[in-house]
């Protein structure tokens, strides 16, 4: 496995975070020591070089509420905790940067209902409906700025998506509401029931935040829900496209969608706010081959110039590659997530039980794996398979790097709580599995894919990817299902939500031979499995782990329920807490022990139906790998770009810049790249753009795009790279564009037929995905 091919890893190391977290129940009372660390979900590349992350609450998991700012060229460096402000929950929010390069927050999700004194599982849980937060972040000052609380989006959202526009405002679109109150005083009048409804709760108003104050206003005539955090970018034509690649069912996927966002005609009156205009395109080269990409990933491929003429390429203007997804069913082909409503007032939702709304099958009737959206073509976009990604890829990522070519990683290739692929239990019921994806994929536009070197651990949903400064990749969290969650030493009084922890003992001197083990309804999903003598019990897993040998497991212990008896074959070298956390694995020849999230098929109902067996959560990966591409291991020394003189950090668009770098005479491409900001494996930033640049002695006279192509480069903080042929420097600089004109009146476009596209020749033959490991 050459590492000038494939690249290479470093190991895994945790998180950074602050030790002392404690989680309280609904009274403030009962803290619980919290030292699971940071699982991190929301990512952003700061013009700084820093990282800004977070997770939130993530459900019924109550992580702390707060967001850390990663230094990944001083990884030791204390860590920098910052809570999020006004107790906000920025779970499942959505992330740009502004023009200034402040990083602007909207959605997340709503705060737990904390009406009377002892908590109510019924009503005090919110966490998977919208909030209307929005917030700023200064990445100079590093703090959460004050926010304003006359400034909150028009409908409440939870998997919003939000695109920087090239005048610099920012358009909202999409994410589950918050939840609508269908009876009692607080009750949402008929006609807003009716149209919460209606959209099966998801947000329809298109949401317009302009500069400098970026307070919403609804564009006008643009209402359409489509499915939570949908792919949609900015297009240089100056419309918004999507890619079908999107979080959840609930609603029907959309034919390819664009968005005309026009701005208030001169003269109009004070208050008049923007107009929009969704267009569908239905013709089949604008239909894509493969529409469900649930849970896929979209990125704008590389701009690059003519090698020749060193004009902009038109070929490859405004494409972008899709990859993965999939569309995944219970028994009945109904989306797993859509919930049933009763047509007519009084509305009522139907939540589905546990076990009739299980994973049965993706529904993909024509798989493709990786397609192009074509946006440059007069009169409709085109879509275009890209053969050669023979595995299908779901929560995967797709990175841009600064050699032109994009990094496909993570995910896997089916359901994401399906069996694992190494659970004895599946398969012996012969249940769906799931893979993980761990090798990471190269792919260089018109030249096909190369596998690259494996990650250490699987990345899965919930994981970030993204490019840094120095052209590594960081990649953090994910779920893993092959283990648990850290369980949590909930006290009995505990008055508030626990979670699906691993499973829990009772404290125990040194010298116990005997362990009560915890199995009450708050920590299992399903009835406790019974294990064979001979299981392997693993205590307090990590490094000062206790392994011993189940010599019996009894049922019950007197003038108690929820608890079973553990007899191990060793006595306990040391004395453990109440709530330390317990393991099991398989004895020889044995599959039935406590597992994680399983899908079984229960033949004991006719028909048979799929059943979820979730023993407790899937762990949460709370540490962070670094790949190094090639370019890393290539032969050569890459090229050195100085840092930037502050006169020379703001560039105006169209104007000529002047940079200083000692490898001036051997520099074959200069490109900007707009860093990232990545949840959920969707990202509406990530940009490659080649700039036209001559050479004079240590010198480079570069030459920004002119203010009408602020749609391909929208305002804000750019990476700056100097390239000597696929050698990107050492370091890049961050750049700010500036000078951005005010929002254009595109045409509302016509579907129309594009004329017949004329394929450019063949590649020579090359590798495919499979056939391009070397050694």
């Amino acid at each position: 496995m050459p590492a000038d091919t494939d690249g290479s890893w470093q190991a895994p190391k945790p998180v950074p975070f602050k030790p002392g977290e404690v989680l309280r129940d609904k009274s403030g009372a009962n803290p619980v020591p919290d030292e699971r660390g940071l699982f991190v979900i929301h990512a952003v590349h700061l013009h700084t070089g820093k990282v800004l992350w977070f997770c939130g609450h993530a459900e019924t998991l109550d992580y702390a509420l707060v967001a850390y700012v990663f230094d990944p060229r001083n990884p030791a460096a204390a860590p920098v905790r910052k809570p999020f402000p006004n107790g906000a929950d920025l779970f499942c929010c959505f992330c740009v940067q502004l023009r200034d390069g402040k990083i602007l927050v909207v959605g997340g999700s709503q705060l737990d209902h904390l009406a009377g004194a002892v908590y109510n599982p019924n009503t005090d849980y919110r966490g998977s409906a919208g909030s209307s937060t929005i917030i700023v972040f200064d990445p100079r000052k590093e703090v959460w700025e004050k926010p304003d609380p006359k400034r909150k989006l028009l409908q409440g959202r939870w998997y919003p998506t939000a695109v920087a526009l090239g005048d610099g405002s920012v358009v909202v679109v999409s994410g589950r509401r918050e939840l609508a109150i269908f009876a009692g005083p607080d009750k949402w009048p008929d006609p807003q029931l009716t149209e919460w409804v209606t959209n099966h709760g998801i947000a329809d108003v298109v949401e317009h935040l302009r500069p400098p104050k970026y307070v919403p206003e609804k564009v006008t005539g643009a209402n359409r829900p489509i499915p939570i955090y949908p792919g949609i970018h900015l297009a240089p034509d100056d419309r918004l496209y999507t890619t079908h690649t999107t979080w959840g069912q609930e609603i029907d996927e959309p034919p390819t969608l664009s968005l005309t966002v026009q701005p208030p005609p001169s003269g109009a009156p004070k208050g008049t706010t923007a107009t929009g205009t969704w267009t569908s395109y239905v013709l089949p080269t604008a239909t894509a081959k493969q529409p469900q990409r649930e849970e896929g990933m979209s990125v704008m491929l590389p701009v690059l110039l003519d090698p020749v003429t060193k004009a902009r390429d038109p070929n490859t203007v405004g494409r972008f590659l899709v990859v993965g997804g999939g569309f995944a069913v219970d028994s009945a082909g109904v989306s797993l997530v859509r919930k049933p409503i009763i047509a007519g007032p009084p509305w009522t939702i139907t939540v589905v039980a546990r076990g009739t709304a299980a994973f049965h099958h993706h529904d993909i009737p024509a798989p493709e794996p990786v397609e192009i959206l074509d946006t440059s073509l007069t009169g409709a976009p085109r879509w275009t398979a890209v053969p050669g990604l023979n595995h299908r890829r779901i929560n995967s990522h797709c990175v841009l790097l600064p050699d032109a070519t994009v990094l496909i990683l993570g995910g896997h290739d089916s359901y994401k709580w399906n069996g694992s692929g190494r659970s004895p239990l599946a398969a012996a019921k012969s249940v769906p599995v799931t893979q993980p994806a761990l090798e990471a994929v190269i792919y260089t536009p018109g030249g096909g894919f190369h596998v690259g070197a494996p990650l250490a651990h699987p990345r899965m949903y919930h994981s970030i990817a993204m490019l840094l400064a120095d052209g590594s990749v960081i990649v953090a969290g994910g779920a893993d299902p092959n283990e648990h969650e850290p369980s949590l030493a909930f006290p009995p009084s505990f008055n508030g939500r626990t979670y699906l922890g691993t499973s829990r003992l009772l404290a125990a001197a040194a010298g116990a031979t005997t362990l009560v083990l915890d199995i009450r309804p708050s920590v299992y999903l399903a009835p406790f499995a019974t294990m064979p003598a001979g299981t392997t019990v693993v205590i307090d897993r990590g490094p000062s782990e206790i392994r011993t040998t189940l010599a019996a497991q009894r049922t019950g212990v007197p003038g108690f329920s929820g608890f079973f008896l553990l007899d191990i074959a060793t006595p306990l070298p040391r004395a453990i807490l109440l709530g330390t956390r317990v393991d099991f694995e398989p004895a020889t020849g044995s599959t039935t022990i406590p597992r994680v999230e399983e899908w079984l098929e229960d033949t004991t109902v006719v028909p048979a139906r799929d059943e979820h067996v979730g023993y407790s959560m899937a762990l949460n990966r709370k540490d962070y790998e670094i790949y190094q591409p090639p370019y890393f291991h290539k032969a050569g020394t890459r090229p050195v770009l100085p840092p930037l003189k502050p006169g020379e950090v703001q560039v105006k668009y169209g104007s000529t810049f002047k940079i200083r770098t000692p490898d001036a005479a051997r520099i074959t491409r200069v490109a900007i790249m707009r860093p990232a900001a990545v949840t959920h494996h969707t990202d509406t930033e990530q940009r490659f753009v080649e700039l036209p640049f001559t050479a004079g002695t240590g010198t480079l006279s570069i030459t920004m795009v002119p203010g009408t192509d602020s749609s391909l480069v929208p305002p804000g903080y750019y990476m700056l790279w100097i390239l000597d042929g696929a050698l990107p420097c050492v370091e890049a600089r961050f750049i700010q564009v500036t000078g951005a004109p005010a929002l254009r009146s595109p045409v509302v476009p016509v579907e129309v037929a594009p004329p017949p596209v004329v394929p450019p020749p063949a590649p020579p033959p090359g590798p495919s995905e499979e056939g391009g490991r070397h050694g």
